[in-house]
């Protein structure tokens, strides 16, 4: 549409807001979970007061995804309509619809809605400007017949497929990771999977990993009072007394190596002469 100077603004906006939209507009709205959201109980379509009032107020709201019951349509066929050949995929049709805009022999598939000054059009098939349908230039130009009418302003819905604008992210608050996790159903199995991890190392006393058996030590009095002597004397800073203490103990051992008598340090050839 853009292409053929037809301006579209884009709405990234919360619906509840559409009421600012003043100007006759016409906004386009593909439902994210088609004939899902809806059904006989809700209305068959994702739509709040808000919105029959300001379509009430002379507006157009083009609906893709309306809900319907599924019929023996055949899922792929070929529409004629005043565009040309229009591809249709979905065997869902409405019933009992006067003066539909768009059906065949199974039901209404496209079909216009009267709500005060303005009007809602339904259209069933989510897909309908898609781009598996780009060769299929009537399916753009009926959509673009549907919108355009006698309105000045065009709107497609992005918010509902997560695109929005920086005053709605900041009124929503969903500027952080905290935030998002909170409104995902991953949030809470993040906070059982936390306090199970930390049960599990409370239990076992333990960081992750096997538990490290110390080796038992070995009873030893005679190197542990050495050692306990060197630290002294090494802290007392008596290195000569440490060597006299050494050459008292070693002299009577060197004196025998060398033949003398430890004692008198004679020979001991000569004492045994004597």
């Amino acid at each position: 549409m853009s292409e053929q100077n037809t301006p579209v603004q884009r709405w990234q906006k919360s619906p509840d807001q559409i009421n600012t939209i003043t100007k006759p507009s016409t906004l386009l709205r593909i439902d994210p979970q088609a004939n899902l959201s809806g059904s006989p109980q809700s209305g068959f379509g994702s739509l709040s007061d808000k919105d029959y009032q300001w379509v009430s107020k002379g507006n157009r709201l083009v609906y893709l995804g309306r809900w319907a019951s599924l019929s023996a349509a055949p899922f792929t066929q070929t529409l004629t309509s005043e565009f040309g050949p229009v591809t249709i995929q979905g065997r869902r049709r409405a019933t009992a619809i006067d003066s539909p805009l768009l059906s065949d022999d199974y039901g209404a598939i496209i079909w216009r809605e009267v709500q005060g000054k303005g009007d809602i059009i339904w259209v069933i098939p989510p897909f309908w400007g898609a781009n598996a349908f780009q060769e299929q230039i009537a399916n753009f130009q009926l959509l673009q017949a549907l919108m355009q009418g006698d309105r000045h302003q065009l709107w497609v819905d992005e918010y509902l497929h997560g695109y929005k604008d920086s005053e709605t992210l900041a009124a929503e608050a969903v500027g952080n990771v905290w935030h998002y996790l909170q409104q995902t159903p991953l949030f809470p199995l993040f906070v059982q999977l936390f306090l199970l991890c930390g049960l599990l190392i409370g239990w076992g006393n333990r960081r992750f990993g096997r538990p490290q058996i110390p080796q038992p030590l070995a009873a030893n009095n005679h190197q542990t009072y050495v050692y306990a002597l060197a630290q002294i004397l090494e802290k007392g800073d008596r290195p000569a007394f440490v060597v006299h203490q050494l050459l008292q103990a070693e002299a009577p051992h060197l004196a025998r190596l060398l033949g003398l008598d430890p004692l008198t340090l004679k020979p001991l050839t000569e004492l045994r002469e004597e």
